[in-house]
């Protein structure tokens, strides 16, 4: 979970041995909710071609470095040198598997930070599962967030657009004209969690079996704007 106006990161894997995993997405919206709403802003650097972790993981396995690569292709034409403080701490756990709380203010590559190892995470996955379906749903506040958030991923995937696909659902366009979107079952989905919740009602968006990352984007304004409800819904 990534929200805005705060600062800090807390690993969050502890759950995964504590209680089950419906419990452990709740006990983390109450974390998100004392941790995020009033915590200061800081300040960051700017974002990195050279992440720590990033790096370990392309060298991993021969067969996966082509395609891994392209994230550091698509970073370097992007002109990115330095990380921000986010991206350094965030990026090597998320590429462990890590569930994470962190906050960062506006500008501060939040976005980047967790688009990387979603990307990563993906190109990997897709070295051993064929089957193509949505593996990465990030949810956000409003749709000028989403379509930001679909053009990094977008930017940070243009040399692997035919492995991952990106479709950002969180404009107020019909729900059926979006369907077709997601039948072709894109591997990231970016949308509100009402806009998501109302495509999973429709029987659009099926997550239950394959869902294997999520990203609450500005979480404390998701809150903020009433869609606490909807997260529970969609987190049960």
């Amino acid at each position: 979970m990534f929200g805005g106006n705060a600062e800090g990161l807390q690993t969050l894997s502890r759950f995964s041995s504590g209680p089950g995993r419906s419990d452990r997405k709740l006990l983390s919206l109450e974390i998100l909710r004392s941790n995020l709403l009033s915590a200061p802003s800081g300040g960051e650097d700017l974002l990195a071609q050279k992440i720590p972790g990033l790096q370990m993981s392309l060298k991993k396995s021969k067969e996966r470095t082509e395609k891994c690569k392209s994230i550091q292709h698509a970073v370097a034409d992007l002109g990115w040198s330095q990380p921000t403080l986010i991206q350094e701490k965030a990026v090597p756990l998320a590429l462990e598997g890590k569930d994470l709380l962190a906050g960062a203010r506006t500008g501060s590559g939040k976005t980047a930070a967790y688009a990387v190892p979603i990307i990563q995470h993906i190109l990997t996955s897709k070295q051993s599962v064929r089957e193509q379906a949505v593996r990465a749903l990030v949810l956000v506040p409003t749709k000028e967030l989403g379509q930001q958030v679909q053009t990094v991923l977008r930017q940070l995937t243009s040399f692997c657009s035919r492995d991952v696909r990106v479709a950002d659902i969180s404009s107020k366009a019909d729900v059926s004209s979006q369907r077709p979107i997601l039948m072709e079952k894109p591997d990231v989905v970016v949308g509100t969690p009402s806009r998501v919740l109302a495509h999973i009602n429709a029987h659009n968006l099926d997550l239950q079996a394959s869902l294997e990352v999520l990203v609450v984007d500005e979480a404390d304004l998701i809150f903020w704007f009433g869609f606490e409800a909807d997260l529970k819904s969609l987190l049960r």
